[in-house]
């Protein structure tokens, strides 16, 4: 469909110039911030897991926890 529209001069599917630029200087900002020398790790953690350790701790500060209703929580 893509393809017929763009053959036909049907632009509405496509993004227009000033939104890819837009788009670009929002996500060089957050790159340029994960590349500075301040920026705190990236932190990962295995697929269909609750997440990394530093999760919890976050919410710890504030005495808070995350709520985990489907039973599969490993403590």
């Amino acid at each position: 469909q893509l393809l017929v529209n763009a053959m036909q001069g049907d632009a509405t599917l496509f993004a227009r110039n000033d939104e890819v630029d837009l788009a670009w200087k929002f996500i060089d900002r957050i790159r340029a911030g994960w590349e500075s020398m301040t920026a705190a790790p990236l932190v990962s953690y295995p697929r269909q897991s609750w997440g990394p350790q530093e999760s919890i701790e976050l919410l710890q500060q504030d005495n808070r926890q995350w709520v985990h209703d489907c039973g599969k929580h490993e403590k």
